[in-house]
């Protein structure tokens, strides 16, 4: 079973998830790395091509096991510094 923050980081405890395919920012970034694995894959041979499929992939997977650590992690100093607040209202101002 889960836990609860990273159920949270997941979308399983929202509404509707967010999507960001309508940030420019996000866009660009996106079709930069979309124009230049085109590019790579044109530039190999067909033989090697399964290989460039096979990194991104592992790297998608250590990109969302970041995220989501990265994301527990906040929550985690978050509840810490509301934590805090509530000792002492003035520690955090």
């Amino acid at each position: 079973m889960k836990n609860i923050l990273e159920d949270l980081f997941e979308g399983n405890l929202q509404g509707r998830p967010e999507s960001y395919t309508v940030d420019p920012e996000y866009k660009a970034i996106a079709g930069n790395l979309s124009r230049t694995e085109e590019a790579l894959r044109s530039a190999l041979p067909e033989s090697d091509r399964a290989l460039v499929t096979a990194y991104y992939d592992a790297q998608l997977d250590l990109s969302c096991l970041y995220e989501r650590r990265a994301f527990v992690t906040g929550v985690r100093l978050g509840v810490r510094l509301l934590r805090a607040m509530e000792e002492d209202p003035f520690a955090i101002a």
